[in-house]
C-alpha cells in the first residue's frame, strides 16, 4: 500500500514522541500535583525544584503550567468525555505541524490522558486586547501567515462533518432537572431541528468561495499569546490546537470576530465594519503576500466571513450541548448553547443578505 502525504510526513514524527504509559487523576489537587510531578520526572528528570500553577482559561481541558529554574512546560490533561468531541490523533499532528513551521512550542511527550508540550512565554490576551487597535491588527497578520501555509492534510472541510456527528451524539434529555429545563426551552434545540438548519446553512454557505486552510478554529483571547519575537518586535502565537484542522478561512476569521464577546458574549462587542475592514487589510496582505488591497477584495471577504460567524456560532453551540453531557469542569455549558445558538438566530438574516 503507498502511503499519502499525510501519512508519509506524520509516521515517524509520532513514532519518535516518548509515551509514558501513566493515568494522571484529577480528583483533587494533591493527587493532581503529585502525578503531575511524577510525568515531569519521566520526561524531564533533569527538572528540580518544580512549581506549579493551575492555567485557568479553558473549558474544555486541564491545564497546568510547570516551572522550574530548568524551565517551563505546559501538562495538559484531557477532560472528561472529550474523546467525543476531539479526535486527539489530529490534534497530535496540528502540534507536529505547527511545531515544523515554527508556529508552535513542541511535544515533549504523551501520557494516557493527556501529554506535555513546550510553554509559550509571554502575556496571555485579555477581551479588550481582541479589539484593541494595534494588538488586534497583529492577530491579522499571524492568522494570515497561518493560512497561506501549505498543509500536508485531505483539502476537504471537516466542520459540518464535526457538527453532524455532535448532533449525533447529543442527549434526548438531561437528567439534572436545571438542565433540562433549559435544553426544552428552545425547540431549536431538538436534534432533527438541529440537523435541518444546518443542512440549510450549509447550502448558503457553500455559495460563497472561501478558500480551505489550516485553520486554528478556537482563537479566543486565551489562546493568544503576545510577545517579542527574534528581532524585539511585538509579535502573537497562538496555542492550544485540538479544534485545528481544514476549513473555509472565513470560518476562522468568522469565529475570531465572534470571539471579541468573551465567555461572557457580550456580542455589543463583535467588531463593526470599520474595525473588520482594517483588520481584514493586513489579514490580506499576509495571506496574499502583497501590499496594494483593493476595497473589493476586503468587501468581498468581509461579507465571506460574516456570513461564516453564523456557522461559528452554530459549531459552539453544539459543542456546548455535549459538554454538558460529559464534561465535569465547573462551567455553565447548556446556557452557554442557548447563547451562543440565540445569536446565530438573531444576526441569521442579516448575516446572508450582506
Amino acid at each position: 500500500m503507498v502511503m499519502t502525504t499525510e501519512e508519509e510526513y506524520f509516521k515517524n514524527k509520532i513514532a519518535s514522541i516518548k509515551k509514558f504509559d501513566f493515568n494522571l487523576n484529577k480528583e483533587n489537587k494533591e493527587v493532581l500535583s503529585e502525578g503531575i510531578k511524577e510525568i515531569v520526572q519521566f520526561f524531564l528528570p533533569e527538572w528540580k525544584e518544580l512549581k506549579l500553577t493551575p492555567q485557568t482559561d479553558g473549558i474544555t481541558n486541564t491545564l497546568v503550567l510547570v516551572s522550574c529554574p530548568q524551565g517551563k512546560a505546559i501538562v495538559r490533561v484531557f477532560g472528561n468525555g472529550t474523546e467525543h468531541i476531539i479526535d486527539r490523533n489530529s490534534e497530535q499532528k496540528n502540534f507536529i505541524f505547527l511545531s515544523d513551521n515554527k508556529l508552535a512550542a513542541p511535544i515533549i511527550g504523551n501520557f494516557n490522558n493527556g501529554f506535555i508540550h513546550g510553554y509559550v512565554e509571554g502575556q496571555v490576551f485579555s477581551v479588550p486586547d481582541m479589539s484593541d487597535p494595534y494588538k488586534s491588527l497583529l492577530v491579522a497578520k499571524k492568522l494570515g501567515t497561518w493560512h497561506s501555509l501549505d498543509f500536508p492534510f485531505p483539502k476537504k472541510a471537516s466542520v459540518y462533518d464535526v457538527i453532524f456527528k455532535w448532533i449525533d451524539e447529543a442527549p434526548e434529555n438531561f437528567e439534572d432537572k436545571r438542565k433540562n429545563d433549559v435544553y426544552y426551552s428552545r425547540d431549536y434545540l431538538r436534534k432533527e431541528n438541529l440537523k435541518n438548519e444546518l443542512t440549510f446553512l450549509k447550502g448558503k454557505l457553500d455559495e460563497i468561495s472561501s478558500p480551505l486552510t489550516f485553520c486554528h478554529c478556537d482563537l479566543l483571547y486565551g489562546n493568544i499569546i503576545l510577545h517579542k519575537d527574534e528581532k524585539g518586535n511585538d509579535d502573537v502565537t497562538f496555542i492550544d490546537y485540538e479544534y485545528g484542522s481544514i476549513n473555509p478561512r472565513g470560518f476562522d476569521i468568522g469565529n475570531h470576530f465572534n470571539e471579541y464577546a468573551g465567555f461572557d458574549c457580550d456580542y455589543n462587542l463583535y467588531p463593526s465594519e470599520e474595525q473588520q475592514r482594517k483588520w481584514l487589510k493586513v489579514y490580506l496582505q499576509n495571506y496574499l503576500k502583497k501590499e496594494d488591497i483593493s476595497e473589493k477584495e476586503i468587501t468581498d471577504i468581509y461579507r465571506e466571513v460574516n456570513k461564516f460567524a453564523l456557522l461559528s456560532h452554530y459549531y459552539w453551540g453544539v459543542w456546548a450541548i455535549l459538554q454538558a453531557k460529559y464534561s465535569q469542569i465547573d462551567f455553565d455549558y447548556i446556557n452557554y448553547a442557548v447563547l451562543r445558538l440565540d445569536e446565530y438566530f438573531k444576526n441569521k438574516e442579516k448575516f446572508l443578505a450582506l
